[in-house]
C-alpha cells in the first residue's frame, strides 16, 4: 500500500462517494442477519411476528428453544447453519466490494472459513448476551455487567472481518490484529461502537411500540427498520475498514499478511 497524505475524514467521506451504491448490499445483509433469527424463533415456539420482534431473537438461543419441539430442533439448526454459511459469503464479498471491484463472495476457502468462524463467534456473543440478560433481570448492576461485558467482546472483534477481508489473516490472527487496531485508535473505536449501539438501541425503542397486531399493519416499519440500520451498518463500516488500512498505511500498526 502506498501512503496517502488525505486526512482520514476525507478518506471515508470520499469512499462513501464512491461505493454509496453498496448501501443496497449493506440493507440486504443486515435483512440476512436478522431474518434467520425471527425464523428460528418461530419455529421454536410459533409465536406472532411482533411478540418475537419484543424477545430474544439469537439464533443458537431459538435452536436451544426448539430442542423440546419435534421436529423443530432440526429446523432451526438447519436454518443456523445456512444463515452462517450465508452471511460469511455475502459479508465478505461485500467487504471486499468497499475496497475494490464489484464482488459477490470470498476470495477462496481460507477467507470464507474465517468469515463463517468469525460470524459463528459472534452468535455465541449474541447467545450469551440473551442470557445474560435474562439473568440479571432487574438488577441495575447485573445489566450494567452484562452490557459492559458484551461492549467489550464486540470492541475486541471490531476490526476482525476487516482485518480478514484486506490482509488475508486467519480467524485468531485476525482478531489479534483487530486488537491491536482498537489500541492504535482508542477513542474513535470506541466512539463508533458506542454511536453504533446508542443509534441503534434508540431507533429500535422509538419503532417497537408501533408493533402489534398482525404481521401487515406494521410491515412498513420493518422496511424503515432495515433500511435505516442497514444504512447506518454500511457507515459504519466504511468508517471501519478505513481506520484500518489508514492505520496500516500511517505505520500506526504493522501490516500482518497471511502467510
Amino acid at each position: 500500500m502506498k501512503m496517502n497524505s488525505a486526512t482520514l475524514p476525507h478518506r471515508v467521506f470520499s469512499l462513501l462517494r464512491a461505493k454509496q451504491f453498496l448501501v443496497f448490499y449493506a440493507v440486504g445483509l443486515y435483512v440476512l442477519d436478522l431474518a434467520p433469527g425471527l425464523l428460528a424463533a418461530w419455529v421454536a415456539g410459533h409465536r406472532p411476528l411482533a411478540t418475537i420482534l419484543g424477545s430474544d431473537t439469537s439464533l443458537i438461543g431459538a435452536a436451544i428453544r426448539a430442542r423440546h419441539a419435534s421436529g423443530s430442533l432440526a429446523v432451526a439448526a438447519l436454518v443456523l447453519v445456512l444463515a452462517l454459511g450465508l452471511s460469511a459469503f455475502f459479508r465478505a464479498g461485500y467487504l471486499r466490494s468497499l475496497v475494490g471491484k464489484l464482488h459477490v463472495g470470498p476470495v477462496d476457502g481460507a477467507q470464507f472459513l474465517s468469515m463463517a468462524g468469525l460470524t459463528l463467534l459472534m452468535l455465541l456473543v449474541d447467545w450469551a448476551a440473551g442470557a445474560g440478560y435474562a439473568w440479571s433481570g432487574a438488577g441495575a448492576a447485573r445489566s450494567t455487567l452484562v452490557e459492559v461485558a458484551l461492549l467489550t467482546a464486540n470492541l475486541v472483534v471490531l476490526y476482525a472481518d476487516y482485518v480478514i477481508v484486506v490482509s488475508g489473516l486467519r480467524l485468531g490472527r485476525a482478531i489479534v490484529q483487530s486488537l491491536r487496531t482498537v489500541r492504535a485508535n482508542p477513542a474513535l473505536s470506541v466512539g463508533v461502537l458506542l454511536a453504533l449501539v446508542l443509534v441503534s438501541w434508540y431507533f429500535i425503542a422509538a419503532i417497537r411500540p408501533e408493533i402489534r397486531g398482525p404481521a401487515s399493519s406494521f410491515a412498513p416499519l420493518l422496511v424503515v427498520w432495515a433500511l435505516v440500520l442497514g444504512s447506518l451498518s454500511f457507515v459504519v463500516d466504511v468508517v471501519l475498514i478505513m481506520v484500518y488500512i489508514d492505520s496500516i498505511e500511517r505505520g500506526r500498526i504493522v501490516n500482518a499478511r497471511r502467510e
